[in-house]
């Protein structure tokens, strides 16, 4: 016998970020990188979490293969907003730092379960689903890529 098992649920189509207003989570960290918010994209996001009375608060410091130290400043902002859920907006690199962000954070203080919700800007769509992460290891002028 063989049996394919998936929690994540997808959501696409016309109106697919309303679904944001519908979430079960009061209290969100939006983890995304700048041309996201200084291109106003980060709009599509925050209007329906207004509307919903949702807070939020934005982590917008992801660069492409994140360096740990970037990640470490992500769970110094996670571990101070503690929110109820991340919501990745961005490429493979946002989807990526909110999956390691999340975890090691929960590890330094576990607090419960933290919700994630990717909301996938390009192709990487369906990667966005996978449970591990990518992640750079900067050490002198070498990059080791690594994986949770």
């Amino acid at each position: 016998m063989n049996t394919f098992e998936m929690k994540t649920a997808i959501h696409f189509g016309d109106n697919a970020l309303d679904r944001l207003k519908e979430i079960p989570y009061k209290r969100v960290l939006i983890i995304t990188d700048p041309f996201v918010v200084q291109s106003k994209m980060i709009n599509l996001i925050t209007a329906p979490l207004n509307s919903a009375g949702i807070e939020y608060d934005i982590f917008h410091d992801v660069v492409p293969d994140a360096p740990v130290d970037k990640i470490a400043e992500g769970v110094k902002k996670f571990l101070e907003y503690q929110p109820e859920a991340v919501v990745a907006v961005g490429g493979g690199s946002a989807i990526d730092s909110s999956k390691a962000i999340r975890e090691f954070a929960l590890k330094i203080n576990n607090y419960g379960k933290v919700g994630l919700i990717a909301i996938p800007t390009t192709s990487y769509f369906f990667c966005s689903s996978k449970r591990y992460c990518s992640t750079c290891k900067i050490s002198a002028d070498l990059r080791e890529p690594y994986s949770r």
